[in-house]
């Protein structure tokens, strides 16, 4: 994702832009309370974004404790510091198609839990950590550290759609699952400048 570096400034604010304009019609849809809009488009109980927010941040210190025990530490890559936009806009986009449209709710609970891992199997596998793609040409990099950051995407996606399906969440917001994901982005970015991993 270039719009992670120095040099893809430009795109990161652009994609943070999108996601700024999909919530604002992601909320108009909740106040409004219209049928046909966005997924999840409702309040949450306080309690339960407080339950989200505490479970992102529990699983980046558990994977920053995980990679030092494992010695991964130095195996990270730098992100720019102007890469806050777009992690947390990723927070929106991300969720609203996984979360939101990439589950099945209406065929009771066999279907909703057999999507909710297919679907979070395929989130984790779509983040480059097992593969890269250059010049044309995909390779497979299969490496401790690139098995270790995949399962914990896996575990994370578990995670907000556990909050958006349960813990109080009766209407199936996507609240939760916005703030159980932008705690978990901005928790690792926060890390990465305290180890140093952070570029301005």
């Amino acid at each position: 994702m270039n719009f992670l570096q120095s040099d893809g400034w430009m795109s990161g604010l652009i994609y943070g832009g999108i996601a700024f304009v999909v919530l604002w019609f992601w909320i108009s849809d909740c106040r409004s309370g219209r049928t046909g809009g966005f997924p999840g488009a409702s309040t949450a109980p306080v309690r339960t974004l407080i339950i989200a927010g505490i479970g992102g941040l529990v699983l980046t210190l558990l994977e920053t404790w995980g990679e030092s025990a494992l010695g991964l530490t130095a195996e990270q890559t730098e992100m720019a510091a102007i890469a806050v936009i777009p992690i947390l806009a990723a927070a929106i986009i991300e969720e609203i198609v996984f979360r939101g449209y990439l589950v099945v709710d209406h065929k009771g609970k066999a279907w909703l839990v057999g999507s909710v891992v297919g679907f979070s199997l395929l989130f984790a596998l779509i983040h480059p950590y097992l593969w890269s793609w250059e010049d044309g040409t995909l390779s497979i990099e299969w490496t401790t550290k690139g098995v270790f950051s995949t399962v914990f995407v896996l575990v994370n996606s578990l995670w907000f759609y556990a909050v958006r399906f349960s813990f109080g969440n009766r209407s199936h917001s996507l609240l939760p699952c916005f703030i159980a994901h932008g705690v978990s982005n901005f928790s690792v970015w926060a890390v990465k400048g305290f180890q140093g991993y952070l570029t301005w």
